[in-house]
């Protein structure tokens, strides 16, 4: 069996490999120095400039599968990159395929409707904006700063939390919450889970 991998993978690799060792390796320093001296919530300049000559190169988004969006990898072909990227806790921002941004974009990009796709996976595919996932669970608090989910109205039911007091963390530097929420339809009489997208205009 041929566990080798795919010219086009091999040659990502390679690029990415170079990236790394041209600008990522050799600003380790200056990563912790600025993040060190700046604000915590906010990702160092040194971030944005490397996006910059990551976006020129075309190793970007190279996370989403079957899009014209993204580089077109399976995950098996996707996995490799991981690895290069994986070698240095804050690179894979610099590609924009840093978690949970990737997961919720993928959401996005099969499911969401165009007006989402305009107001919130455009800027995410760009790297304009930040998101997070955050889940209702019991007895789970996650977070310094919350915020408690608010009820909800669809199509003329009350879409409530089956426990009022359940809240979601907030991260300063985030611009989107995609949220699952355990909720109850009583007209239904049964449990549902919702996905609710929630921005933080500024």
């Amino acid at each position: 069996m041929n566990f080798s991998h795919s010219p086009k993978v091999q040659a990502l690799q390679k690029k990415l490999t170079q990236f790394m060792e041209q600008h990522v390796y050799p600003n380790a320093r200056r990563y912790k120095e600025e993040v060190n001296a700046g604000d915590r919530w906010q990702a160092p300049a040194l971030i944005e400039e490397l996006k910059q000559k990551a976006r020129a190169q075309e190793l970007w988004n190279l996370f989403l599968p079957h899009s014209s969006h993204g580089a077109g990898l399976t995950n098996l072909e996707y996995a490799p990159l991981c690895e290069i990227m994986g070698r240095v806790h804050w690179a894979s921002e610099v590609f924009n395929c840093s978690a949970p941004d990737t997961g919720n974009m993928e959401v996005l990009d099969r499911y969401g409707t165009e007006e989402q796709k305009r107001e919130w996976l455009d800027p995410l595919l760009e790297g304009k904006i930040r998101s997070c996932f955050a889940m209702t669970e019991p007895g789970a608090v996650a977070g310094v700063r919350q915020e408690q989910v608010p009820q909800l109205q669809r199509a003329g039911l009350l879409l409530q939390l089956l426990d009022q007091r359940r809240r979601l963390p907030t991260v300063a530097s985030v611009d989107l919450f995609l949220v699952a929420l355990l909720v109850r339809i009583d007209v239904l009489l049964h449990e549902l889970r919702e996905l609710l997208l929630q921005g933080l205009h500024r």
